[in-house]
């Protein structure tokens, strides 16, 4: 969690009132043990333990080191610095106009500048403190972590193999958007992907084939009349009746594999349209009565990647 802290003169004095809460909290051990010079004690803070001149105010420290006052009743305070000694410490020194003195997590408060989006920063990371309202700039990291606004009540902060984003709660598909779906989270519940991300392929579409509606019929040009081989030619046409568009597979009854194997993709035949079955066929041998299938199926069936046709003969 980012927590916004005071800033400017304010802050110092807002950290000396509470100082002694946060030291009694933080502070292992004190004392004079441990080789410290002459008019300074030992003070511990999180297994750390650093030498620093005793005291009762800041103004006897140099530098940004503030007194730290101690549980000791004979040590009032210790000389140390506070983003070391105290997580609650202030921004020392103090931050800047446009800056902000900012908690990240554990780590000791630092400035941060100011944004209001992430081309503001050379991070590219504007994150939004606890306010909901006020960002600021924040290491790469922090943004591959977390969401850069706070989430809505019900909303979850995830991750779908990017940046983290809000995404709504969910238990089944039909709370999702209609591009969404739920997709289930590790510790229970399940949110909606922005977009449809991860989410399953739909199911393909049952293929819906015209069996009745598509007519088909067949004419022979004796080789006597001008027809093409000993038995003459053979043409087809096929007429769309079904009252909607349909994607149409022809193919030809072949002598040589004893099948409908010479096939030909009609294409979309539009409904109450009359088409070709390909050029006609030259036949040195009496073909059967029906020398070509049709089969043919609705616009659905021909789409992302299904083809209800099929590829092997009729």
């Amino acid at each position: 969690m980012l927590r916004r802290s005071m800033n400017g003169s304010s802050a110092v004095r807002t950290w000396a009132a509470s100082a002694v809460f946060a030291a009694s909290a933080l502070l292992a051990a004190c004392g004079p043990a441990g080789g410290c010079p002459q008019g300074q004690a030992q003070l511990c803070v999180r297994e750390e333990c650093r030498c620093g001149v005793i005291c009762q105010t800041s103004a006897e420290c140099n530098g940004r080191d503030l007194c730290v006052p101690t549980s000791n009743p004979r040590i009032p305070g210790v000389c140390a610095d506070p983003l070391w000694a105290l997580r609650d410490a202030p921004c020392v020194p103090l931050c800047t106009t446009g800056q902000i003195c900012v908690q990240w997590g554990s780590m000791p408060n630092s400035c941060a500048n100011r944004c209001n989006e992430q081309s503001d920063c050379p991070s590219r990371c504007c994150i939004a403190l606890s306010d909901g309202v006020t960002k600021v700039c924040a290491n790469e990291r922090i943004c591959q972590q977390s969401c850069t606004t706070p989430c809505a009540a019900d909303e979850t902060c995830v991750a779908f193999g990017s940046r983290p984003e809000c995404a709504k709660n969910c238990m089944f598909d039909d709370q999702c958007p209609a591009n969404s779906c739920c997709i289930g989270l590790e510790g229970g519940g399940g949110v909606c992907p922005s977009g449809g991300d991860f989410c399953p392929p739909p199911p393909p579409p049952v293929c819906r084939t015209f069996d009745t509606c598509i007519q088909s019929e067949v004419s022979v040009i004796p080789a006597s009349e001008g027809g093409c081989g000993m038995f003459g030619q053979y043409e087809g046409i096929v007429r769309n009746v079904c009252g909607e568009p349909a994607y149409c597979l022809a193919c030809w009854y072949d002598p040589r594999t004893s099948a409908y194997s010479d096939c030909l993709d009609l294409g979309l035949v539009r409904n109450n349209v009359t088409v070709p079955a390909g050029v006609g066929r030259c036949s040195d041998t009496a073909m059967m009565e029906r020398p070509f299938r049709v089969r043919c199926v609705d616009q659905n069936g021909i789409r992302d990647g299904v083809n209800c046709l099929g590829n092997g003969p009729l």
